[in-house]
């Protein structure tokens, strides 16, 4: 059962910028190559307790980068998923196209990121004193403040104490509809 995370900060996007779609420094990119080129980066910055796994879809579709830097918003996940994990264990990073039909999320094709969180000894969904509290609270709110500018949707879902998933669907975009925001 998924629900949005009780003690992530309330977000308002009356707050952000107006969207107005992609700006100029916008192109259709995917997320696998991004995961692929900057993998050894996101394994350090899960630390040396934490194993990271990869599982990408083949033929993904692509997202707009440049709404937000798409490489930044996946070091953030990645940073909030191992803050909860102070006895180490696995954390299983998945890529997929979906495509939703409900209202809520708004009817179309999706890239979906799951993190699935796997630790090695229960601690319930405590984060880790190496942030601390303010700052993983400023660290979510940003994840959920960069999805919202790209249209997409963040939850966060609490399973048991050795088990949580962090998703994020961004908007599927074809490299026909990019290259027309771009010469426009």
């Amino acid at each position: 059962m998924k629900t949005p995370g009780a003690s992530a900060l309330p977000f308002d996007r009356n707050a952000l910028p107006a969207y107005s779609g992609p700006g100029p420094e916008s192109r259709a990119v995917s997320l696998n190559e991004i995961i692929e080129n900057s993998r050894s980066i996101y394994g350090r910055l899960c630390g040396p307790k934490i194993f990271l796994e990869v599982n990408l879809q083949p033929n993904l579709d692509r997202t707009l980068d440049g709404v937000v830097d798409l490489n930044q918003l996946l070091s953030n996940l990645l940073l909030l998923a191992a803050n909860t994990m102070p006895s180490g264990g696995f954390l299983v990073l998945w890529t997929s196209n979906v495509k939703c039909s409900e209202e809520l999320l708004g009817q179309g094709q999706y890239v979906r990121v799951l993190i699935e969180i796997r630790r090695s000894a229960p601690n319930g969904t405590q984060p880790i004193r190496t942030l601390g509290d303010h700052k993983m609270q400023s660290l979510r709110a940003l994840v959920r403040a960069n999805v919202a500018e790209c249209q997409g949707w963040f939850v966060e879902c609490h399973e048991t104490e050795r088990r949580s998933l962090l998703e994020v669907l961004l908007p599927s975009v074809s490299l026909s509809s990019a290259e027309s925001w771009a010469a426009a």
